[in-house]
C-alpha cells in the first residue's frame, strides 16, 4: 500500500470516490475489473522500456485479468 504516499489517493477520496486500501499483486491501481494502472515517474517508465520491466508487468497484467 505504498501509493498512499502519494497525494492521489487523497485527492480521489476528496472527490468522494470509494478508496479500497488493498496491497495488489498487479498495479498501483485498479480502477475497473478490466483496467489496471501503474504509476511510474518518466525516468522510471524510460528505464522500464528499456530493460523490458515493461513488457514483463503487461504479460503479468493479461495473465492476471
Amino acid at each position: 500500500m505504498r501509493e498512499f504516499r502519494s497525494a492521489l489517493p487523497s485527492l480521489v477520496h476528496a472527490a468522494e470516490l470509494r478508496v479500497i486500501p488493498a496491497t495488489l499483486t498487479v498495479g498501483d491501481y485498479i480502477l475497473t475489473p478490466d483496467i489496471c494502472v501503474e504509476r511510474k515517474s518518466l525516468p522510471d517508465l524510460i528505464s522500464s522500456f528499456n530493460s523490458g520491466r515493461l513488457y514483463a508487468f503487461f504479460s503479468l497484467y493479461v495473465s492476471s485479468f
